[in-house]
């Protein structure tokens, strides 16, 4: 009876371990098998994403050769940090949030400003594409959108698929972007 007194004691302790093992080994693998940030690419959300996994393997099919890996968050996965947010490639914003998102946005790269298509536009500065039409379709199929609001697609001020900002390694967020914009036609290359 006193093994099984004692036993029952420490088991609070061996519940904590086995949760802590748990965290810890899932940040190590994380942290082992997450590529670096010139081979990731990432989109963020303004809606509520219906299957993010599917919407990334869908996104690798088209992909850059240099992107081994693509992340879908929507923005409530950044309850306590918005950095995840901030450092995105893309990012998919209402109107309404638009103007307080600005300090994350590059202005629009070159290539899409000859583009017939409509810009959000603060201070003389073009921030987001409008998506509309068949991109706006093809959208509402992975993520869930609000009927009143428009949305912009918009480059991240931190990306480094942004070839218009310094150091940055390649162009793969423009190419993502045109197929978002294109309606998310699989044969875009």
């Amino acid at each position: 009876m006193g093994k099984i007194k004692k036993l029952a004691s420490q088991l609070p302790l061996l519940v904590v371990w086995a949760l802590l093992s748990v965290i810890l080994w899932g940040w190590i693998f994380t942290l082992v098998t997450s590529p670096s940030a010139q081979n990731k690419l990432t989109i963020a959300v303004d809606g509520t994403v219906r299957d993010s996994t599917a919407w990334a393997v869908e996104m690798e099919k088209i992909g850059a050769e240099q992107i081994s890996r693509c992340m879908v968050y929507p923005f409530s996965y950044a309850l306590m940090s918005t950095q995840t947010l901030e450092n995105a490639d893309l990012l998919i914003i209402s109107e309404e949030d638009l103007q307080d998102r600005l300090d994350w946005l590059a202005c629009i790269p070159e290539a899409f400003l000859s583009a017939d298509v409509s810009f959000y536009e603060s201070e003389g500065i073009k921030y987001g594409i409008l998506i509309e039409n068949t991109a706006r379709s093809a959208l509402e199929k992975q993520v869930l959108l609000d009927e009143a609001q428009s949305y912009y697609l918009c480059f991240g001020k931190q990306s480094v698929h942004n070839e218009e900002i310094p150091g940055s390694a390649d162009n793969a967020a423009s190419i993502y972007a045109k197929w978002i914009l294109s309606g998310m036609e699989e044969e875009f290359q």
